[in-house]
Protein backbone atom coordinates (compact mmCIF):
# COMPACT_ATOMS: atom_id res chain seq x y z
CA UNK A 1 0.00 0.00 0.00
CA UNK A 2 1.31 3.47 -0.89
CA UNK A 3 0.36 6.86 0.47
CA UNK A 4 0.29 10.19 -1.27
CA UNK A 5 3.25 12.50 -0.59
CA UNK A 6 3.05 14.43 2.69
CA UNK A 7 0.45 12.14 4.25
CA UNK A 8 1.35 10.40 7.50
CA UNK A 9 -0.63 7.19 8.06
CA UNK A 10 -2.10 6.50 11.43
CA UNK A 11 -2.74 3.23 13.21
CA UNK A 12 -6.24 2.86 11.78
CA UNK A 13 -4.77 3.21 8.29
CA UNK A 14 -2.67 0.12 8.85
CA UNK A 15 -5.84 -1.94 9.27
CA UNK A 16 -8.08 -0.43 6.58
CA UNK A 17 -6.78 -0.47 3.02
CA UNK A 18 -8.41 0.64 -0.18
CA UNK A 19 -10.18 -2.12 -2.15
CA UNK A 20 -7.32 -3.71 -4.08
CA UNK A 21 -9.35 -4.72 -7.13
CA UNK A 22 -10.72 -1.21 -7.72
CA UNK A 23 -7.32 0.30 -7.10
CA UNK A 24 -5.85 -1.96 -9.79
CA UNK A 25 -8.68 -1.14 -12.20
CA UNK A 26 -8.05 2.57 -11.75
CA UNK A 27 -4.32 2.05 -12.18
CA UNK A 28 -4.76 0.14 -15.43
CA UNK A 29 -7.48 2.38 -16.90
CA UNK A 30 -6.04 5.84 -16.34
CA UNK A 31 -3.10 7.16 -18.37
CA UNK A 32 0.11 7.93 -16.51
CA UNK A 33 -0.46 11.70 -16.66
CA UNK A 34 -3.69 11.35 -14.60
CA UNK A 35 -3.05 8.20 -12.60
CA UNK A 36 -0.84 9.49 -9.78
CA UNK A 37 -2.92 12.56 -8.95
CA UNK A 38 -6.30 10.78 -9.10
CA UNK A 39 -5.19 7.77 -7.07
CA UNK A 40 -3.36 9.96 -4.55
CA UNK A 41 -6.40 12.20 -3.97
CA UNK A 42 -8.75 9.24 -3.53
CA UNK A 43 -6.40 7.43 -1.17
CA UNK A 44 -5.77 10.54 0.91
CA UNK A 45 -9.50 11.17 1.35
CA UNK A 46 -10.03 7.47 2.09
CA UNK A 47 -7.64 7.64 5.07
CA UNK A 48 -8.95 11.05 6.14
CA UNK A 49 -12.45 9.59 6.42
CA UNK A 50 -11.08 6.75 8.53
CA UNK A 51 -9.42 9.26 10.86
CA UNK A 52 -12.77 11.00 11.19
CA UNK A 53 -14.22 7.78 12.60
CA UNK A 54 -16.40 6.70 9.68
CA UNK A 55 -17.38 3.06 9.28
CA UNK A 56 -14.66 1.19 7.39
CA UNK A 57 -17.14 -0.83 5.33
CA UNK A 58 -19.00 2.29 4.19
CA UNK A 59 -15.69 4.01 3.36
CA UNK A 60 -14.64 1.10 1.21
CA UNK A 61 -17.96 1.34 -0.67
CA UNK A 62 -17.41 5.08 -1.02
CA UNK A 63 -14.00 4.36 -2.58
CA UNK A 64 -15.52 1.90 -5.07
CA UNK A 65 -18.17 4.44 -6.12
CA UNK A 66 -15.55 7.17 -6.52
CA UNK A 67 -13.42 4.91 -8.73
CA UNK A 68 -16.42 4.23 -10.98
CA UNK A 69 -17.26 7.95 -11.13
CA UNK A 70 -13.65 8.80 -11.96
CA UNK A 71 -13.59 6.24 -14.77
CA UNK A 72 -16.94 7.46 -16.11
CA UNK A 73 -15.75 11.08 -16.24
CA UNK A 74 -12.46 10.05 -17.84
CA UNK A 75 -14.18 7.90 -20.48
CA UNK A 76 -16.64 10.65 -21.34
CA UNK A 77 -14.04 13.40 -21.57
CA UNK A 78 -11.26 11.42 -23.22
CA UNK A 79 -13.29 8.82 -25.12
CA UNK A 80 -16.44 10.75 -25.94
CA UNK A 81 -16.89 9.17 -29.37
CA UNK A 82 -16.57 5.68 -27.95
CA UNK A 83 -19.01 6.40 -25.13
CA UNK A 84 -21.58 7.97 -27.43
CA UNK A 85 -21.45 5.02 -29.84
CA UNK A 86 -21.43 2.44 -27.02
CA UNK A 87 -24.38 3.96 -25.16
CA UNK A 88 -26.38 4.42 -28.34
CA UNK A 89 -26.07 0.65 -28.92
CA UNK A 90 -26.99 -0.05 -25.29
CA UNK A 91 -30.02 2.23 -25.55
CA UNK A 92 -31.14 0.58 -28.79
CA UNK A 93 -31.00 -2.92 -27.33
CA UNK A 94 -32.67 -1.68 -24.15
CA UNK A 95 -35.63 -0.45 -26.22
CA UNK A 96 -35.77 -3.77 -28.08
CA UNK A 97 -35.83 -5.69 -24.80
CA UNK A 98 -38.43 -3.31 -23.42
CA UNK A 99 -40.66 -3.90 -26.43
CA UNK A 100 -40.64 -7.62 -25.72
CA UNK A 101 -41.03 -7.68 -21.94
CA UNK A 102 -43.61 -4.90 -21.40
CA UNK A 103 -47.28 -5.64 -21.81
CA UNK A 104 -48.49 -2.19 -22.86
CA UNK A 105 -52.15 -3.06 -22.32
CA UNK A 106 -51.72 -3.00 -18.53
CA UNK A 107 -48.05 -1.81 -18.26
CA UNK A 108 -46.77 -4.99 -16.64
CA UNK A 109 -43.50 -6.83 -17.21
CA UNK A 110 -43.41 -10.33 -18.67
CA UNK A 111 -39.74 -11.28 -18.80
CA UNK A 112 -40.22 -14.85 -20.13
CA UNK A 113 -41.30 -13.35 -23.47
CA UNK A 114 -37.68 -12.29 -23.96
CA UNK A 115 -36.90 -15.96 -24.62
CA UNK A 116 -38.90 -15.68 -27.84
CA UNK A 117 -35.99 -13.93 -29.57
CA UNK A 118 -33.14 -15.94 -28.04
CA UNK A 119 -32.29 -18.66 -30.53
CA UNK A 120 -28.65 -19.74 -30.75
CA UNK A 121 -28.97 -21.63 -34.10
CA UNK A 122 -30.50 -18.54 -35.75
CA UNK A 123 -27.70 -16.38 -34.35
CA UNK A 124 -25.07 -18.78 -35.68
CA UNK A 125 -26.76 -18.91 -39.08
CA UNK A 126 -26.70 -15.10 -39.48
CA UNK A 127 -23.59 -13.52 -37.94
CA UNK A 128 -20.58 -15.87 -38.37
CA UNK A 129 -21.16 -16.53 -42.12
CA UNK A 130 -21.61 -12.80 -42.74
CA UNK A 131 -18.33 -12.03 -40.95
CA UNK A 132 -16.47 -14.78 -42.84
CA UNK A 133 -17.80 -13.50 -46.18
CA UNK A 134 -16.87 -9.96 -45.17
CA UNK A 135 -13.31 -11.01 -44.36
CA UNK A 136 -13.10 -12.99 -47.60
CA UNK A 137 -14.10 -9.98 -49.70
CA UNK A 138 -11.85 -7.53 -47.83
CA UNK A 139 -9.21 -8.75 -45.38
CA UNK A 140 -8.64 -9.84 -41.80
CA UNK A 141 -6.95 -6.50 -41.17
CA UNK A 142 -10.11 -4.67 -42.29
CA UNK A 143 -12.17 -6.78 -39.88
CA UNK A 144 -9.90 -6.00 -36.92
CA UNK A 145 -9.47 -2.34 -37.81
CA UNK A 146 -13.21 -1.75 -38.25
CA UNK A 147 -13.89 -2.45 -34.57
CA UNK A 148 -10.90 -0.43 -33.40
CA UNK A 149 -12.04 2.59 -35.43
CA UNK A 150 -15.68 2.22 -34.36
CA UNK A 151 -14.81 2.19 -30.66
CA UNK A 152 -12.12 4.86 -30.63
CA UNK A 153 -12.12 8.63 -30.87
CA UNK A 154 -9.16 9.14 -33.16
CA UNK A 155 -6.42 6.93 -34.57
CA UNK A 156 -3.51 7.56 -36.88
CA UNK A 157 -4.27 5.26 -39.77
CA UNK A 158 -3.83 5.23 -43.53
CA UNK A 159 -6.81 6.37 -45.59
CA UNK A 160 -6.90 3.18 -47.67
CA UNK A 161 -7.11 1.04 -44.52
CA UNK A 162 -10.02 3.15 -43.31
CA UNK A 163 -11.81 2.61 -46.61
CA UNK A 164 -11.22 -1.14 -46.33
CA UNK A 165 -12.68 -1.12 -42.81
CA UNK A 166 -15.77 0.74 -44.04
CA UNK A 167 -16.10 -1.68 -46.94
CA UNK A 168 -15.98 -4.62 -44.51
CA UNK A 169 -18.74 -3.13 -42.35
CA UNK A 170 -20.85 -2.32 -45.41
CA UNK A 171 -20.51 -5.79 -46.93
CA UNK A 172 -21.01 -7.61 -43.64
CA UNK A 173 -24.05 -5.51 -42.76
CA UNK A 174 -25.69 -6.24 -46.11
CA UNK A 175 -24.88 -9.92 -45.76
CA UNK A 176 -26.44 -10.19 -42.29
CA UNK A 177 -29.67 -8.77 -43.71
CA UNK A 178 -29.52 -11.03 -46.78
CA UNK A 179 -28.81 -14.14 -44.72
CA UNK A 180 -31.56 -13.14 -42.31
CA UNK A 181 -34.05 -12.99 -45.18
CA UNK A 182 -32.73 -16.27 -46.57
CA UNK A 183 -33.16 -18.00 -43.20
CA UNK A 184 -36.72 -16.71 -42.91
CA UNK A 185 -37.64 -17.84 -46.43
CA UNK A 186 -36.16 -21.29 -45.81
CA UNK A 187 -38.16 -21.50 -42.59
CA UNK A 188 -41.35 -20.58 -44.42
CA UNK A 189 -40.64 -23.16 -47.15
CA UNK A 190 -40.27 -25.88 -44.53
CA UNK A 191 -43.41 -24.64 -42.80
CA UNK A 192 -45.50 -24.64 -45.97
CA UNK A 193 -44.33 -28.14 -46.85
CA UNK A 194 -46.14 -29.31 -43.76
CA UNK A 195 -49.56 -27.77 -44.35
CA UNK A 196 -51.17 -30.20 -41.93
CA UNK A 197 -49.78 -27.89 -39.18
CA UNK A 198 -52.39 -25.32 -40.27
CA UNK A 199 -54.92 -27.29 -38.23
CA UNK A 200 -52.73 -26.95 -35.14
CA UNK A 201 -52.49 -23.24 -34.21
CA UNK A 202 -50.36 -24.00 -31.18
CA UNK A 203 -47.72 -25.40 -33.54
CA UNK A 204 -47.81 -23.04 -36.51
CA UNK A 205 -47.40 -19.93 -34.34
CA UNK A 206 -44.05 -20.91 -32.76
CA UNK A 207 -42.86 -22.30 -36.12
CA UNK A 208 -43.50 -18.94 -37.80
CA UNK A 209 -41.77 -17.12 -34.96
CA UNK A 210 -38.64 -19.26 -35.31
CA UNK A 211 -38.63 -18.65 -39.07
CA UNK A 212 -38.71 -14.88 -38.57
CA UNK A 213 -35.98 -14.73 -35.89
CA UNK A 214 -33.16 -14.89 -38.46
CA UNK A 215 -34.61 -11.79 -40.15
CA UNK A 216 -34.83 -10.08 -36.75
CA UNK A 217 -31.16 -10.82 -36.07
CA UNK A 218 -30.21 -9.69 -39.56
CA UNK A 219 -31.97 -6.34 -39.09
CA UNK A 220 -30.35 -5.75 -35.69
CA UNK A 221 -26.84 -6.55 -36.92
CA UNK A 222 -27.36 -4.50 -40.07
CA UNK A 223 -28.34 -1.47 -37.99
CA UNK A 224 -25.31 -1.79 -35.69
CA UNK A 225 -22.84 -2.27 -38.55
CA UNK A 226 -24.43 0.55 -40.55
CA UNK A 227 -24.03 2.91 -37.58
CA UNK A 228 -20.39 1.83 -37.11
CA UNK A 229 -19.65 2.36 -40.81
CA UNK A 230 -21.04 5.90 -40.87
CA UNK A 231 -19.31 6.78 -37.62
CA UNK A 232 -15.99 5.89 -39.25
CA UNK A 233 -16.87 7.65 -42.51
CA UNK A 234 -17.86 10.83 -40.71
CA UNK A 235 -14.70 10.93 -38.62
CA UNK A 236 -12.03 9.83 -41.11
CA UNK A 237 -13.34 10.19 -44.68
CA UNK A 238 -15.62 13.23 -44.69
CA UNK A 239 -13.60 15.69 -42.58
Amino acid sequence: MSFSPGYEPRNSDMIATVPTFFEKVLQMALPHRLREEAMGDLEEEFHWRIDEGANISSIRWWYRVQVLKTLAVFMWQEKGGFMAFFWSLVFFFFLVVLAFVVDFSDLTFNFPTLLYVIDIPSFVIVLPPAIFFGIATTSKDAFQLSWKLAFSDQMEVELERVKDACRFLHITGNLTLTIGWLGTIVGWIILLQNLDWINEPETIGPANAIAIITLFYGLCFKMCLHAAEFKIRGKYLEN
